[in-house]
């Protein structure tokens, strides 16, 4: 916020004009007098310009279903989490084997403006499935495009964390080779060269992560989505 003092009481104020500019936390950490108490959404946060507000400005997003908040701040540009982590779920979501089909295990929507040129998006997933034949393939999207898949047989569980790259611009990504087992997990080299893609997210981004079955059963086997956290590293 800059170098403002602090008076006998928890308030900031601006040296040079007196003007109170805000105070200092429980933990001596400075807040902009101009916070926001809390948005809904990630949607409501999207609607509110961050260059309408002081650097610094706090906004607390949610609650979501387990009644708890993310914690945004304005950078002057655009808001960014304070954790870095956008969204968590640590319950199960799962896919049947009644059918064929590709379907969502968990799906969010990034609300236009909040991913910069330059961030790197990530997603670290865990899954389960039944050991046997059958071809099991879970995949995740962003913006539609795949960006990792993996088809198993006689394994029981997988976990990854796959990252998309912006190219110095809000309309260009890179990333590991979706098929690849590079996609699936780190630390491994590739013959597959990198992917890329010309997603514009200046427009509301979808990530969704889904589970598809090889053949069709009786309903009762699962492809498991157990935990996914999806979160975002940023310069500025």
């Amino acid at each position: 916020m800059g170098n403002y003092i602090a008076r006998e009481t928890s308030d900031l104020f601006d040296p040079a004009t007196g003007a109170r500019v805000g105070t200092l936390d429980l933990f001596g950490r400075e807040q902009s007098a101009f916070s926001i108490n809390q948005v809904a959404s990630l949607a409501a946060l999207a609607a509110l310009s961050p260059t309408a507000y002081p650097v610094g400005v706090t906004v607390h997003v949610g609650p979501d279903a387990n009644g708890q908040y993310s914690e945004w701040f304005s950078n002057g540009v655009r808001w960014r989490p304070r954790s870095g982590i956008i969204a968590m779920k640590n319950t199960a979501g799962s896919v049947t084997d009644a059918g064929t089909s590709e379907q969502d295990a968990y799906s969010i929507v990034i609300p236009a403006g909040l991913i910069g040129p330059t961030d790197d998006w990530y997603i670290d997933h865990l899954w389960s499935w039944p050991n046997s034949a059958t071809t099991k393939t879970v995949r995740g999207k962003f913006g539609g495009t795949a960006i990792f898949s993996l088809a198993a047989t006689t394994t029981a569980s997988g976990r990854g964390t796959t990252h998309i790259y912006m190219r110095d611009s809000k309309t260009a990504q890179i990333f590991s080779n979706a098929t690849s087992s590079l996609g699936w997990q780190e630390g491994q080299t590739s013959s597959a060269a990198p992917s890329t893609a010309t997603i514009d997210t200046n427009s509301d981004i979808a990530i969704n992560l889904t589970g598809q079955w090889g053949t069709a059963g009786a309903g009762s086997n699962l492809i498991t989505l157990e935990r996914v956290a999806i979160g975002v590293k940023f310069a500025y």
